[in-house]
């Protein structure tokens, strides 16, 4: 298994790391995952700042009841 990759501001990035995901019932690898590390992380919060400047996603007016 491999070719995995993060989804990092709409960039397919590479990752050097894989996760196990086993099933827990046979406990058999039924896929890698990407691994992040410390620049993946960091590359993915600066791109989430940028769309985000303002902070959180303001949350839209609740719907009367």
């Amino acid at each position: 298994m491999s070719n995995v990759s993060h989804l990092i501001n709409g960039e397919l990035v590479q990752s050097q790391r894989t996760l196990d995901v086993t099933n827990p019932s046979t406990g058999k690898v039924i896929r890698q995952v990407a691994d992040a590390n410390a620049a993946d992380v960091e590359r993915a919060i600066a791109a989430a700042q940028a769309a985000f400047p303002a902070g959180a996603i303001p949350r839209p007016p609740s719907a009367p009841r």
